[in-house]
């Protein structure tokens, strides 16, 4: 398809101080999925694009997302002490008033590491980030929570 020399314009169009106007003007928003103010900045990049002659479709589909919300992690025991922690998307959420349970480091997490190894109704803590193949592996091995 011709473009009538489009690409060119827009890369003769590029300037520092236009990209960060750009820059300045999204990082206005909170952008979180779904939200008025996502919208707003999808809104405010089509228009943009629209003033340089490109053609724009805006597109609304229905998605899973998981928001991390707060979180905390304390010892209780040989010593009390709070541990600073972040949730992970799609986590599942311990019950009101939390949850306590005796701890099982597992290494990595692998197969290789849980093998074996009495994991009924404990807490599991596996080095790294949490994934998905960890959590049901631990799951399967019978732990109640894991700390990743």
């Amino acid at each position: 398809m011709e473009d009538g020399g489009l690409e060119d314009r827009l890369v003769d169009e590029l300037s520092g101080e236009g990209l960060w106007s750009h820059t300045q003007a999204l990082s206005s928003w909170q952008r979180l999925s779904g939200t008025a103010e996502e919208g707003e900045a999808a809104a405010y990049i089509a228009g943009s694009l629209e003033s340089s002659g490109v053609s724009v479709r805006m597109h609304r589909f229905p998605s899973l997302l998981g928001y991390p919300g707060p979180a905390s992690l304390r010892v209780t025991h040989p010593e009390q002490r709070e541990i600073p922690c972040i949730t992970h998307g799609f986590g599942g959420r311990t019950p009101p008033g939390g949850l306590e349970g005796e701890i099982a480091y597992v290494g990595a997490g692998n197969a290789c590491d849980l093998q074996g190894r009495d994991l009924a109704e404990r807490i599991v803590v596996a080095e790294g980030l949490p994934m998905g193949f960890k959590a049901k592996l631990a799951e399967e091995a019978g732990a109640r929570a894991e700390i990743f």
